[in-house]
Parts: structure tokens; sequence; C-alpha cells
């Protein structure tokens, strides 16, 4: 039996990671049943990415929590506690009736839950992989006390012996780093790009003759995570071209509070209503419609995390305009010319200025932008992530 445990991931929250994972153990083992552990509304969205021959092997097991007795802080607080206490509960009951030759994989819970989960894993030889999301990155930039004991759990927990315990990172840039800090030890933990289903439907190729230049911010925007505002500081350097009608700046997913004293009118706004992100199916259509994608990242963020803006814009082969940061050096070291990586706003403002005066001129670095990206997309297939993940763990084993 497979377990796949993401005990707070909502609706669609994690929906493309948590299909392609559950694809990917199905390939690798396909004489086993999968049972999934979380929340009701997260496992309709994961079933609908699943193929009928996956949804025939896998069975549901929903978490329910309970909501807070009246609104108020301290209430919230309560509740918080209350859940914390189910998912334990639920973890206690997963490790102690999962059969030896089984696999767990642990997708997303909280972080103490995490460190909760490895805890009791120590007395059991079930064969567990564990994905570390964002709270690695809280070990070199921590932004609040939250985080700051987000990483202390994170590090106590990678000081526990536990047989059989491997984890999962979602990049190819972390592992070498938090190997040499002496975080983790090269034997425990692997990397594989982030998967991808259904890569085979998409073909979204646009000309950059046709007008108005759109250039997008993807997913969520943050700005001190993402610095998600230069999109709005961007598009006011370009204001006389987007009046011109020649270009167009869009916000694509969701805006947050973070973001509100730098809003202006030259960037149009695709968004969920609220906090609530855009349907994926008006998102993907969205990001189908524009010519490049727009990252801002701080260089010491999403190092240790993988971005879901970040693999949208490879799987819909759209080049990016970005500020250096690790990722894209590696992505442009490993797929070639992607797009255009820049130092500053105005070198990006400059650039797209020459694009739009000359369109004809960059068309065919334009085509094998978009052709590299086609190219290198093919390392996220379910094939791709399956057999690679395989040999990592047989190497580990051997």
């Amino acid at each position: 039996m497979l377990h796949f445990i993401d005990q707070t991931s909502q609706d669609k929250h994690h929906m493309v990671f948590n299909a392609s994972m559950i694809s990917i153990l199905m390939s690798m083992y396909p004489d086993s049943m999968l049972m999934a552990h979380g929340i009701a509304s997260n496992h309709t969205a994961i079933f609908s990415l699943l193929t009928e021959a996956e949804r025939a092997r896998i069975i549901f097991s929903t978490i329910e929590y309970t909501q807070p007795a009246k609104p108020g802080l301290a209430y919230k607080a309560l509740n918080y506690i209350k859940k914390e206490k189910t998912r334990m509960r639920q973890l206690d009951r997963i490790v102690q009736e999962a059969a030896d030759d089984d696999l767990i994989f642990f997708s997303v819970s909280s972080f103490y839950c995490f460190y909760y989960f490895k805890k009791i894993k120590m007395k059991h030889a079930v064969p567990v992989i564990a994905t570390l999301h964002g709270g690695i990155d809280y070990f070199y930039n921590p932004q609040n006390y939250m985080e700051r004991i987000n990483a202390w759990y994170h590090k106590r927990m990678f000081k526990l012996d536990a047989p059989n315990f491997k984890y999962l990172l979602l990049n190819k840039i972390a592992k070498s780093m938090l190997v040499k800090d002496g975080y983790l030890k090269a034997n425990e933990v692997m990397e594989i790009e982030h998967p991808y289903p259904n890569l085979g439907e998409i073909n979204t190729f646009i000309s950059l003759t046709k007008t108005p230049l759109v250039i997008a911010h993807l997913g969520s925007m943050e700005a001190q995570r993402k610095n998600s505002h230069y999109l709005y500081e961007l598009a006011a350097k370009s204001a006389s071209d987007i009046k011109a009608g020649l270009l167009k700046f869009k916000i694509v997913g969701l805006k947050n509070a973070s973001v509100k004293a730098w809003e202006n009118e030259w960037v149009e706004e695709v968004v969920g209503k609220e906090t609530s992100y855009l349907e994926r199916s008006v998102y993907e259509q969205e990001v189908k419609s524009i010519h490049y994608s727009a990252f801002f990242f701080p260089t010491n963020e999403y190092i240790c995390r993988a971005s879901g803006a970040v693999v949208d814009t490879l799987v819909f082969e759209k080049p990016v305009f970005t500020l250096y940061h690790p990722y894209f050096e590696y992505l442009f070291k490993v797929a070639g010319n992607v797009g255009y990586m820049v130092n500053t706003l105005d070198e990006m403002r400059d650039i797209i200025a020459k694009i739009i005066r000359n369109p004809e001129q960059y068309e065919a670095e334009y085509r094998l932008q978009c052709d590299n990206l086609k190219k290198f997309k093919d390392q996220l297939t379910i094939e791709s992530v399956t057999n690679d993940l395989k040999n990592q763990m047989n190497a580990l084993n051997n």
C-alpha cells in the first residue's frame, strides 16, 4: 500500500504537485493501491487531474477539522491547537497501521506535525519520502518570529535519526547548499524537477508581431518574498507604450495586500476574488495568451522552495524577463536562452522597448526561447521525473 499525506492543502492548493506525485508513485509501484490522507476539497481537485486508471487505484481518507467556536483571536488559537491534535492522531494511526513494505509519501502539513511525524516514525521501519517545501528558506532568511520557529523545528527534525527516511527537494539547486551547510547528508535527500501532468497537450506559441506585447506576473503577488511590486514600477516606466496600445502588463493569479501601496493604472488585473485564486481553467487560458512572464525574486528567496509560477512559465513555454537569481541562472545554464536575465528594471524596460519597435527582428530569438523551454519541460513529465526519482532511490539504497 502507498500512503500519500497532505494535511493542510485545501481546494486547488498544491493540486498540480499532489496529483503529479500520486501519478509518479503509481507508476513506480504499478501493483499497489494508494490511500490519500487529506482534506476533501483538495482530494476533489487532485482527482480531476488523474487518469481513469489512476482513479481506480486511489482511496481517499479525509481529515475533518473543527471551526472556531466564536470569532476572535483566542478562539482561533484554541481551534488551531485542536487541528494540530487531529493531525497528530491521524499521523499516529497511519504510521502504526502501515506495513513495513508500504511506502509513505509525506507531502504537506504544519511544521510541527512534520517534526512530530519524523519523531514517531523513528520506531517504525516503513519507508518514507518527505517533501521539503518553503520552510527551508527560513534557515537563511526568516522574516518574523513564526518563520524562525518554523526553521527551528526543521533543524531539530533533521537531527532525528529515523530508519528509511528520505527527503525530497523540488529543484536542482538547493541540495548542494543544504549539504554543504551541514543541515542534511547527501545520502538522505533526493532532488527532482517539479513535475507536471499532461504536458503533451500544451502548445501556446504567440508571435511577437501580435500586438500588444503582453507580459504577466503569474501566481500570487508578494512584495517581500517576490518583489512583485516591481511590476507596477516597470509598467510605470513603460507608460507611453501602454497608452499607445503596444504593450500590456498583467497580473494573472492572486493579488494580496502587500503590493497595494504600489498599485497604478498601468497594470491590468486578472485575479481571483478576495483571497481566492483564479479558477485553474481561467488561469491557464490567461497564461496561454501572454508572450512573456516576469519575475523579480530577491536573490535570497526561492532557493529551497519551488515556485508554481516558474513551473507554469516552463509548462506553457513562456520566455521570462527576470532579475538575476540563482534558480534562473541554473535554468539558463541547463536550458539555454529562455528569455532575458538582467540586473535592473531599466535594463528590462529597454529590452521590452526594442522588442516592441522591431518585433520581426526578435521573432527568431523568441522562437528559440520557446523551443528551449519546450525541450526543458520534457524533464517535468511524469515519466521523466519517475525515472529520475527511481534512479536516485536505487542509488541511495545501494
